[in-house]
């Protein structure tokens, strides 16, 4: 049975182990494949630049699977040090975060946080939401 907690890398399929992106998945090979679908190379992000290079040169990035886990337990700590290997390594791995749940290497600008808030003003939203939105809000379980 494939394990579905994994750390991968994506290898530019030009360069013999350029590994240029790591990541981790708690859903097996879905997570890394979903960097193969069209809505990944939307965006400026340094990822999303290269996805979108390799397609226009027909190609697609290969993907390595690093390091399988028997659970979650550790898996973000793990794809921290893989980031920080690959970069004192010196891969040009497109990383913006150092890796891990979220995104802790990313600070964000004022006008960022407003863009991505602003998408959302106006809509609607169910009572259910709002109750969940309120207990997240507040720390209430």
């Amino acid at each position: 049975m494939e394990s579905k907690y994994l750390i991968y890398v994506l290898e530019d399929p030009r360069e013999g182990k350029s590994w240029r992106y790591v990541g981790y998945s708690t859903r097996g090979m879905a997570r890394p494949k979903e960097h193969l679908l069209p809505g990944a190379t939307k965006g400026q992000r340094p990822l999303s630049c290269w996805l979108r290079k390799l397609k226009r040169l027909g190609l697609k990035p290969r993907i390595d699977v690093l390091e399988v886990q028997a659970s979650v337990a550790g898996l973000y700590e793990t794809e921290k040090y893989w980031v920080e290997q690959y970069k004192a390594w010196g891969f040009g791995v497109l990383n913006v975060a150092d890796g891990g749940e979220g995104a802790p290497g990313i600070k964000q600008t004022k006008e960022h946080i407003e863009k991505r808030v602003s998408q959302f003003r106006g809509i609607p939203l169910s009572e259910e939401t709002k109750a969940k939105l309120s207990i997240i809000a507040t720390g209430k379980k």
